[in-house]
Formats: C-alpha cells, structure tokens, sequence
C-alpha cells in the first residue's frame, strides 16, 4: 500500500529558493539541536532546526494557504477551515535522522487548532553533497525496521501528507560535516480551526 501523499515540484521558484538558501546559511548560528515535544532526544531525532523563516515565512504561509483546499481535496481528506500555518526550518547534516511518528497535535488552545496536513519542502546547495535522507512513508501500525514508502528529497519539492500517517527521515550521510553542505527542509504543518468549548 503506497501511503497517501503529494509531491509538487514547482513551489518556489529557482530564484526564491536559493534566497531561502542563503538566508538558512546566513543564519547558521541561530539553528539549534531539533526538539521532540519538550526536549531534546537524540534516539528521536537528530537535527538543527530554526522556527524562524525570516523574510521567506509569508511566502510560505501565502503558497500554502492558497493551495490547501486543492491538496485536502487530491488527498481525500474532511474539508477544513485552516487556522493556522507552522514552520519550521530543518539542517540534516551527517548522521541526522528522524525515527518513526506523526505529526498529529492538539493544542489546548482553540486558536491554534490541530495539525491535520504535514509538508516539507526540500532544497540544498548544488552540487548535492549528502546521500540518504529519504523521506519514509508506513502504513499504520509499523515498527521500526519495517519497510516503507521511499521519497527521495528532490531539490525544490514540497511533499504533503496526512499529519497522522506514520513516516520518519533515513539517516543522511554527509562527508564533509559541513552546514552548508546539509540536506535543508522546511516542514510546514497546517492546523484545523477548533471552535472553543
């Protein structure tokens, strides 16, 4: 069973992209290691993450929020009022993973809403200098080891997919150690409108 997802591959241009680039190398050091729930766990996950996209944020959430309707639709999922757009900017250097789990969130708060649509956004410096880094899709249920649904990170794709869908990042293998050389990503998460209780 191939997991229910969408690759698009024309989401920024070749030009916004390598501004994104830029920015993400600009600010190297404000990434920090990559949080799960309220820490940090290193057999979860193993990243530098940074929840500022700067300038490039507003593109995002404008790119997504004008398409959303057209992706819930091709993905076969309950209409949803969108409430809110989350961003996070991702480095995956040597050695970085992501082990199995879902997106799914529920805030206490009614504004903020619940994650109902995941996506990540790939792009890095050519020529490419890391290996690995797929993005692994599993069925329900799956535990470790098991086999999945490979999408390689394509430079300039954008993939979406059910927040709760099972997925994980394979290990990246980057030679040089060095940031630039990262497998980059942006993951976007949109949130559903809750009315309050």
């Amino acid at each position: 069973m191939i997991p229910p997802h969408l690759l698009i591959d024309d989401f920024l241009s070749a030009e916004e992209r390598a501004g994104l680039l830029a920015w993400a190398l600009a600010n190297r050091q404000r990434f920090a290691p990559a949080q799960v729930d309220t820490g940090v766990e290193e057999t979860a996950r193993k990243a530098l993450s940074l929840r500022d996209l700067g300038p490039h944020a507003d593109l995002f959430r404008q790119r997504l929020l004008a398409r959303v309707d057209e992706w819930i639709a091709a993905l076969r999922l309950s209409r949803f009022d969108p409430s809110l757009v989350e961003l996070e900017l991702a480095a995956h250097n040597d050695g970085a993973f992501f082990a199995i789990h879902g997106d799914s969130y529920r805030s206490d708060q009614p504004a903020r809403g619940d994650r109902l649509l995941s996506g990540v956004y790939y792009f890095h410096r050519e020529p490419v200098a890391f290996s690995g880094g797929q993005l692994r899709m599993h069925r329900p249920g799956a535990k470790p080891g098991d086999p999945g649904h490979d999408i390689e990170p394509r430079q300039g794709r954008l993939v979406l997919f059910p927040s709760w869908w099972p997925h994980e990042v394979l290990k990246v293998h980057c030679p040089s150690g060095d940031f630039a050389d990262s497998r980059f990503g942006v993951n976007c998460w949109i949130h559903r409108q809750r009315s309050p209780r």
